[in-house]
């Protein structure tokens, strides 16, 4: 299986029914008293396409998509035209690794939900390079500094070769590389929260106490707060069904009417 870069038609897509869904557990003590789980991190949609079909016109765009995308088999870009627009302030992008972030729409403003977004469309963002097939964003790096000592403990402390300019502040983060010792893997490729600067003297919040840690360099990347965007997104999506049915239910003399019972397209998380 794999992405097929064919659209739905817009045109029938517009009519769609979507079904943004959360999963929730809820249990009830005898009290009456509920404790509710959320079982899904992210929100999940569901369109029902069959509203717009009407003509044999209309069905027979619909069939050449299903059958291009062999049913099932593949999934494809879909424009919810409830939601399909990223604003200013809306557009947002989360930590994934050192210089990668994923592009997000925010939702709400007391506890705001990020929804992932991975195909953007016409996006424009802020800094860094845009890869529209995922919508990861690549930063590169602020600054990088060669780490000439460690110092292991409750909190660890790098010995820079020289201060980072501007210096990094306590709160932002840093990102060690190329390190070797025990406490390597804890190290290597993290993205660690500093808790104290002192010059070339940086310590970050990570226990390495019994472990040893030596070389390496250390890197500053711009903070995930900064990269912004504006544009459109699609949702990847595939078909319900490997069925689609359709039935020739009334004719004004040219023109033959179409009936279908439902055409559900899932949105897939890739």
């Amino acid at each position: 299986m794999s992405f097929i870069p064919v659209e739905f038609p817009w045109c029938l897509a517009m009519g769609a029914v979507g079904t943004p869904e959360w999963m929730t557990s809820i249990g009830a003590n005898q009290g009456g008293f509920e404790k509710r789980n959320q079982v899904w991190e992210d929100v999940k949609y569901t369109y029902d396409v069959s509203t717009n079909v009407r003509s044999r016109e209309d069905y027979h765009l619909v069939l050449s998509h299903f059958n291009e995308v062999r049913g099932r088999l593949n999934t494809f870009p879909f424009k919810d035209f409830l939601d399909f627009e990223v604003g200013v302030g809306e557009g947002a992008a989360y930590y994934v690794s050192p210089g990668i972030y994923q592009l997000a729409k925010r939702y709400g403003s007391f506890d705001p939900y990020l929804r992932r977004i991975t195909r953007p469309f016409g996006a424009v963002v802020s800094m860094g390079t845009l890869d529209d097939e995922t919508g990861l964003v690549t930063v590169a790096a602020d600054q990088t500094r060669v780490i000439n000592s460690h110092a292991v403990g409750a909190t660890h402390q790098l010995t820079l070769a020289s201060a980072f300019s501007p210096n990094v502040l306590v709160g932002e983060y840093v990102y060690p590389t190329g390190v070797t010792g025990t406490a390597a893997a804890l190290l290597n490729g993290q993205r660690l929260e500093v808790t104290a600067v002192a010059g070339a003297v940086v310590t970050v919040d990570l226990d390495t106490t019994g472990l040893t840690a030596s070389g390496g360099s250390i890197r500053m990347f711009p903070a995930t707060a900064e990269i912004t965007w504006t544009g459109e997104f699609r949702v990847p999506v595939r078909y319900g069904a490997d069925r689609l049915p359709g039935q020739v239910v009334n004719s004004n003399g040219q023109e033959l009417f179409v009936q279908v019972s439902s055409i559900i397209l899932n949105e897939v998380r890739e």
